[in-house]
């Protein structure tokens, strides 16, 4: 819990500037950065009023789950004598009347000691822990975009969905099927978006270009030919 409350200090010295710049070359992201995950998760305190809203942010922002996957997890799904979260997946096809299939997320201490304060746990397994409608978790998420002045494609839950992805695949360099499996996708073809990412293509062309030195120190007769 000494890890959050540093956040929250941290956070009411940060000056809020607007990231999204409409004349970027490359488009508007569907997905924020990894710097603006993290001012994210600093104004999220600041953002929406009460711990278990402020949980719910946190948890779409740290896991990427489906905003329906979020609102249904249950008190039976916070397993914490194996620090575990599990999260049922909505979009995998299985036959009729089988259990959901779930994606397990380690819980670090601080969340575990977050969990224990906001909700009973001991109560019936079923009990949802935010029994919202999509609409009211959505809001509680735009709260927060609003107050780091976070604006266009990239400013939803999907946003910080696709942030999960990218960064899982290109900063943490994990294979196609892993991040397959932490964003709960059916197929992995809808996993392979993550590898279209217009940066990662920038940078890698950046790479692959020659500069020849009379690029970068041309000569001076050349110069005073060109007037």
């Amino acid at each position: 819990m000494q890890q959050f409350g540093q956040i929250v200090a941290f956070s009411k010295t940060m000056t809020m500037k607007p990231i999204y710049d409409p004349e970027h070359p490359f488009g508007d992201p569907k997905y924020l950065s990894q710097d603006e995950r993290l001012r994210y998760a600093e104004a999220i305190p600041f953002g929406v009023k009460g711990l278990h809203r402020q949980l719910f942010c946190l948890t779409l922002l740290n896991y990427g789950p489906r905003i329906s996957e979020a609102l249904g997890i249950t008190l039976g799904d916070v397993l914490i004598s194996y620090e575990t979260l599990r999260i049922a997946s909505l979009k995998t096809r299985q036959p009729p009347g089988e259990p959901p299939r779930y994606r397990y997320y380690t819980l670090l201490p601080s969340w575990i000691e977050l969990f224990e304060r906001c909700f009973d746990l001991q109560g019936p397994p079923e009990r949802l822990l935010w029994p919202v409608c999509r609409q009211t978790g959505w809001r509680w998420v735009k709260g927060v975009m609003e107050y780091v002045q976070l604006t266009g494609r990239r400013a939803c839950p999907r946003g910080m969905r696709h942030a999960v992805g990218r960064h899982a695949l290109h900063d943490q360099e994990e294979n196609l099927v892993t991040v397959q499996k932490i964003l709960g996708h059916a197929n992995v073809k809808n996993t392979t978006i993550y590898t279209l990412d217009l940066d990662v293509l920038r940078e890698a062309t950046m790479k692959l270009a020659v500069e020849p030195n009379w690029v970068k120190y041309p000569n001076p007769l050349d110069q005073k030919s060109l007037k």
